[in-house]
């Protein structure tokens, strides 16, 4: 069994490593502002992370609105027989799968927005107008969507939304995924833009690359890792 890793702590010290520094060492633990974890001054941006780590798959109230949306998707000839005990957003409809990540995105939303609110706060507090923002967003534990599906819903959500996030790195904390082209778990890190902004290539490949480091030197684990 692998040790669990404090994702904050530890990216802390991957920032850092990364020539980032922590906002908090700025402006100290209660500044009058919703701060962001860091600033990197080389790369001119300012970057939040968060840690989506409930999982409410299992939770009574979600399966009852899952089960709420497909009674209404059925009612409307969308799909057909009874309510399944889980429901594949893959396979369903368009309609439905836009509709599901409408209502049981929600907390994804409200995260996204909350780190939007940071960047903001932190630029303007530190008069770093002309800095960029980057969401890291590791996934803990959350397993309400499919990869695909989290993915889509993250890059809609900053596409039309949060115009403070350039870019979100979407990566694996302690939870992994099964590959099956290679037969063995990895972790994943994937890159995500908006359409009017530039990738910080630069910046999330040494993040990823340090990153993963320190998970295996935590952890003990060596697993295959998926980047794009």
């Amino acid at each position: 069994m692998y040790q669990q890793v404090e994702i904050e702590e530890a990216f802390n010290a991957v920032a850092k490593k990364c020539n980032g520094q922590l906002v908090s060492d700025i402006v100290g633990q209660s500044p009058g502002f919703v701060n962001a974890d860091y600033v990197f001054h080389h790369d001119k941006v300012v970057a939040e992370l968060k840690c989506l780590e409930e999982d409410k798959s299992n939770d009574p109230a979600t399966k009852q609105r899952l089960g709420n949306l497909w009674v209404k998707w059925r009612e409307g000839g969308l799909v057909s027989g009874p309510v399944p005990p889980a429901i594949n957003s893959r396979t369903l409809p368009p309609l439905c799968q836009n509709e599901m990540c409408r209502v049981m995105g929600e907390p994804i939303k409200r995260c996204i927005q909350k780190a939007n609110a940071q960047i903001r706060a932190t630029k303007s507090a530190l008069n770093l107008s002309d800095y960029r923002g980057l969401l890291l967003l590791a996934n803990d534990g959350n397993l309400i969507f499919e990869m695909p599906v989290m993915i889509h819903l993250i890059y809609l959500t900053i596409k039309d939304h949060f115009h403070e996030i350039d870019n979100v790195v979407f990566f694996s904390g302690n939870m992994v995924s099964f590959v099956a082209k290679v037969g063995r778990p990895a972790r994943f890190w994937i890159g995500l833009h908006r359409d009017d902004a530039e990738p910080m290539n630069q910046l999330t490949d040494r993040l990823s690359r340090e990153w993963m480091a320190r998970y295996d030197s935590i952890s003990g684990a060596r697993i295959y890792c998926k980047s794009h």
